[in-house]
């Protein structure tokens, strides 16, 4: 059997309580802060009527003043629905968000919402058709490739430069010699080779070591037609944070994100945070600038889930 419901014979408690759709829905009468609003349906909406209906009390809504949730200041001076709760402007509040820092100042009956941070972005673009030549090899392999090809073309400059001061024989120039290690590795070598032995060796094991990089290229150039590929995708704080020319942003933040941001300890989280900028707090109306620029920004769909994007 459960106990007998406290009966506080249509007692009207005083609520403050924002707008964050699906949890909680509310609506301005008026434009002045801190008026009288009325609650739309939503999961908040629901949990209050049952309340009232079980324990027979009535309530009114304002928003706070300063329309926020409630930020410590310094001094331990609170903001928004916090404030009003510890001066005695409202009675409760339904969905705050549980943090360290106001656990020990107000009291709290229990979470009975999960309020998620999630990472959204446009889906993977193709990369750039001009870049595809140079795609089947990282820079690293495009550096060693440049670098073995000069150091082969002065090779075969020094060689026969010193073999001809012995034995006689044709000599190279310096450009000669570098022209002919890439004509080698581009598969239209020069036709006259040296004549002598020791650079004869020199560009057979060129003439091998260019055909094992030319076939690398030629089947990685072909996997990379035949399969296009994308941009990476960013699944952390911290892919984010190493993405040169993204910019990030959210609306204004006067509750526990902004503490859990600002307070967090992962470099990552506090890099993300010094770069944030400010956005509209329409979901929508962020969309047409998202599809002309890659802008990633944090902000509160109509899901009711808090999103960076």
């Amino acid at each position: 059997m459960y106990d007998r419901p406290e009966n506080y014979n249509t007692h009207k408690f005083r609520l403050l309580e924002k707008d964050l759709f699906p949890y909680l829905s509310i609506e301005r009468l008026n434009d002045e802060p801190g008026s009288l609003v009325r609650h739309r349906d939503s999961i908040g909406t629901r949990v209050l009527q049952a309340l009232t209906s079980y324990m027979n009390f009535t309530y009114e809504v304002r928003e706070p003043v300063d329309g926020h949730w409630g930020v410590e200041l310094e001094g331990g001076i609170w903001t928004g629905i916090v404030k009003g709760l510890l001066i005695e402007e409202a009675d409760f509040c339904l969905d705050l968000t549980v943090t360290p820092q106001r656990y020990p100042v107000i009291q709290f009956t229990g979470a009975y919402v999960d309020q998620s941070v999630a990472l959204l972005t446009t889906k993977p673009r193709p990369l750039p058709e001009y870049l595809s030549l140079i795609r089947p090899f990282e820079w690293e392999v495009w550096l060693a490739v440049v670098a073995i090809t000069a150091v082969w073309g002065t090779s075969l400059w020094l060689f026969q430069k010193v073999w001809p001061l012995a034995l006689g024989g044709k000599t190279f120039s310096f450009n000669s010699a570098i022209f002919y290690s890439w004509g080698v590795m581009l598969e239209d070598p020069p036709a006259d080779p040296p004549n002598n032995l020791t650079g004869q060796l020199l560009v057979g094991w060129w003439l091998a070591g260019s055909l094992v990089i030319t076939l690398s290229y030629r089947s990685s150039l072909i996997s990379h037609l035949v399969v296009q590929g994308k941009s990476p995708e960013i699944n952390s704080v911290e892919d984010l944070m190493e993405r040169d020319g993204w910019s990030w942003g959210t609306p204004d933040m006067t509750g526990a994100f902004k503490t859990f941001f600002s307070s967090n300890p992962n470099p990552a989280m506090q890099e993300l945070n010094i770069q944030m900028q400010g956005l509209a707090a329409s979901f929508s109306s962020l969309i047409p600038s998202h599809s002309s620029s890659r802008l990633s920004h944090e902000n509160r769909w109509q899901s009711g889930v808090r999103l960076i994007i």
